[in-house]
């Protein structure tokens, strides 16, 4: 479901995720004023999905860390993404 992002709803996500999302995140969320909101069951608490391929392999946020992850849903293995938020 898409949603408008302003400052207000970016904060309470962090609120209610217990962290804060990295800063290129929140400003690309703040300028596409857009959002999709999934449920994902059965992953660590502590872990944020930010992104899905639409094949099963999710984008990750883990607990304190700010570089994402990606998850691959074949093997379930983490790897290390680059990522430009802009």
């Amino acid at each position: 479901m898409a949603f408008p992002v302003d400052e207000e709803r970016i904060e309470a996500a962090e609120r209610a995720l217990g962290r804060a999302l990295p800063p290129a995140l929140r400003e690309r969320l703040r300028r596409d004023d857009r959002g999709d909101v999934d449920l994902v069951p059965e992953l660590p608490e502590g872990v944020v999905v930010v992104a899905a391929d639409g094949s099963g392999d999710l984008l990750l946020l883990l607990e304190g860390q700010d570089e994402p992850r990606r998850l691959d849903h074949e093997t379930g293995e983490l790897e290390p993404v680059a990522t430009d938020w802009t």
